[in-house]
């Protein structure tokens, strides 16, 4: 279940229950599960030469899971390996950012 975190006003529900989140006017994320469960795929758009994004996830008490450097901007990060939890999954491009609530189940 992916729930986003303080969802800006011009936030719209994507297909396969994800949710595409507005950065800038330029860029969007659209970030939802895979068919099987176990990846979480961000798909990044509006991203040039230049354009700077990354992807860390949290444990709720603050400490770092895994973090992506990205350069293109369809990414999928792994979870089936994470414990039974609540995390927080960060986005950021060009030093704007996103987060997303995730319960792995």
């Amino acid at each position: 279940l992916i729930e986003p975190q303080k969802a800006p006003e011009n936030q719209q529900r994507a297909l396969e229950g994800g949710t595409a989140t507005s950065f800038d006017g330029k860029h969007k994320a659209d970030i939802h599960l895979d068919k099987g469960g176990d990846c979480i795929v961000a798909s990044i758009s509006g991203l040039t030469t230049g354009d700077k994004f990354f992807i860390e996830m949290f444990y709720t008490q603050g400490a770092l899971v895994m973090r992506y450097n990205g350069s293109n901007g369809d990414t999928a990060l792994d979870i089936g390996w994470m414990q039974t939890g609540v995390y927080l999954l960060k986005i950021e491009i060009n030093g704007k950012f996103r987060t997303w609530k995730v319960t792995n189940r």
